[in-house]
């Protein structure tokens, strides 16, 4: 079952070609990694699933039913979305950051709350912490608060473009390791976009690599690493191990 499909989905930006004609299918509760090289459309076909870029041609299905870009509010609501530059309101504690989706769909008071709180224990955040304002936390720390607030409404489609990529080594292996204890919180459909083949070695179940907007393999972690379809993913995971 897909919770995802790309049927033939264009998108140029100018001369820059960010998808060309991709038919892509994402599993139901699995997690996807998204490769490639910088610019080869990564964000692009992450940012069509919640209706934050509209293709060019083709359509892109979502929750078997074709993306509504009249209705997107109650789509995004249905879809956790975190990514590496967090988005934190300065202004707003770290309660309040994680609760906003649910302050804006008519939770009470107390529900916001219980959640919140049940969301900062699986990461392991301290419970004090939920007064604290971001420019009192570690770059790791704001990562988690972001994770947080992107589960707030327990989506069934979690999103994460590049969320990890900006931590130093020490502080990413942790939140690996908080994402891993996420995932296994429950079933969900996880995509994740990352340049770092470790990365989607380590999280995901299944690995998209694309290039210059096109999908040059899909196919389950183990499988892909073993049996490169073409010069191109046998040139880049090579390129990628020579490189660390």
């Amino acid at each position: 079952m897909s919770v995802v499909q790309f049927d033939s989905v264009s998108k140029r930006y100018g001369r820059e070609i960010a998808a060309d004609s991709v038919s892509l299918s994402i599993p139901a509760n699995r997690t996807t990694a998204i490769i490639g090289p910088s610019g080869s459309g990564k964000s692009t076909l992450l940012q069509m699933i919640n209706g934050m870029v509209r293709p060019d041609s083709g359509g892109v299905r979502v929750f078997d039913a074709p993306v509504d870009y009249a209705e997107l509010p109650a789509l995004r609501r249905k879809i956790g979305y975190a990514v590496q530059g967090i988005g934190l309101f300065p202004h707003w504690n770290v309660g309040r950051n994680i609760a906003i989706l649910a302050e804006m769909s008519g939770w009470d008071e107390a529900r916001r709350r219980d959640r919140v709180r049940e969301l900062m224990a699986l990461v392991e955040l301290p419970e004090h912490y939920e007064a604290r304002h971001p420019h009192e936390l570690s770059g790791g720390e704001m990562q988690r608060v972001g994770l947080c607030r992107a589960m707030m409404l327990d989506p069934p489609l979690f999103l994460l473009d590049e969320p990890f990529g900006a931590l130093d080594p020490l502080t990413r292996g942790e939140v690996h390791r908080e994402f891993e204890r996420i995932r296994e919180a429950g079933r969900r459909t996880i995509v994740l976009v990352t340049h770092d083949l470790h990365e989607a070695q380590k999280l995901a179940d299944e690995i998209v690599v694309v290039n210059e907007g096109r999908v040059e393999q899909q196919a389950e972690t183990r499988t892909i690493l073993a049996q490169p379809a073409n010069d191109f993913v046998a040139g880049f995971f090579r390129a990628y191990e020579e490189s660390r």
